[in-house]
């Protein structure tokens, strides 16, 4: 039993450094891990969370608490259509690599929904339930399973699919709302990207709707009245590609997204959702000698499962 003690608490000392040693790496101007590129390192962000749960460690969560509030700022989120682009080109998260793969979506709203669980910010929940819901829209076959990845360009150019003058968005856009969406997004026409604007939130909702005297609940009323006439502009463009392999492992982390999302958002939709794809990848991607398949395309399972497939597969009885 002592031998027992004095090991869990080493592994307790040894998690309690290795958070230290994440908080004196992280980019404290930007948030994230380094100065260049950024990529979101979502299993560091939960490492640290679970570091806060349980050793009231708040160091921990002020570094996570700096990449959330970043990325959900930033153009490395598609503020449009919900959902986060694979990384960042730059330090500030502003110019994302505009592939989206179905593994950040899955891991990212899990890290939002546990960042909303432990301080009850509601903007951790609206981030979280945007990602889940684009998921759910334009990344799911009609039996279920979720596609792997969407590209970068689309029409031979990167990000057209995404990027907004401001014609563009009057064009989309009441007169009232449009004003709101340029000064919000701070687009202008010079643009951030090739002439274009990547959306991206410069401040807070919370400090913008302060400085602008606007509540923040009608601020909110507004940007998705803003969203739903872009995403409607925006369908009428041709999309990136999609591509449509399912895969077993990334499926299987959408699936625990949801399950997550059902309790902590108080959506059943979402539970049905996990429980269909659950179901889908038993029936599927299963062999019939009991072992997992990792890939299903164009309607045939294939290659044997991996220990990613084996670690997520889904949970019976």
């Amino acid at each position: 039993m002592e031998l027992l003690c004095n090991s869990s608490r080493i592994i307790n000392i040894g998690k309690l450094f290795r958070a230290y040693s994440l908080v004196t790496v992280q980019d404290r101007k930007y948030g994230g891990f380094g100065q260049k590129m950024k990529f979101p390192n979502e299993p560091l962000l939960m490492y640290l969370l679970d570091a806060y749960r349980r050793f009231d460690n708040k160091q921990a969560l002020a570094v996570v608490e700096t990449s959330l509030a970043a990325m959900a700022q930033g153009g490395i989120y598609d503020q449009v259509g919900g959902g986060f682009h694979r990384y960042a080109t730059d330090r500030q998260w502003q110019v994302p690599h505009f592939e989206k793969m179905l593994y950040n979506q899955a891991q990212l709203s899990v890290a939002y929904l546990l960042a909303y669980q432990l301080t009850a910010k509601a903007e951790y929940a609206r981030i979280a339930q945007q990602t889940i819901d684009y998921v759910l829209q334009d990344m799911r076959s009609a039996t279920g399973g979720f596609y792997s990845a969407t590209d970068a360009d689309s029409n031979g150019v990167e990000g057209e699919f995404f990027v907004w003058t401001p014609a563009q968005i009057k064009n989309a856009l009441a007169p009232k709302l449009a004003q709101r969406a340029i000064d919000l997004y701070a687009v202008t026409t010079q643009g951030n990207f090739e002439g274009h604007n990547i959306l991206h939130l410069p401040v807070s909702l919370g400090n913008y709707a302060k400085q602008h005297g606007i509540a923040l609940p009608l601020l909110l009323l507004e940007i998705e009245q803003i969203r739903h006439g872009l995403k409607q502009k925006r369908r009428k463009r041709i999309a990136p590609l999609r591509d449509d392999k399912i895969v077993t492992a990334w499926n299987a982390m959408m699936i625990e997204s949801l399950v997550l999302a059902a309790e902590v958002l108080q959506q059943p939709d979402y539970l049905y959702a996990a429980e269909e794809t659950a179901n889908w990848l038993w029936q599927t991607n299963r062999q019939e000698s009991g072992e997992l398949w990792r890939i299903h395309w164009q309607g045939s399972s294939s290659v044997s499962g991996n220990q990613q497939d084996y670690r997520c597969q889904p949970r019976t009885g």
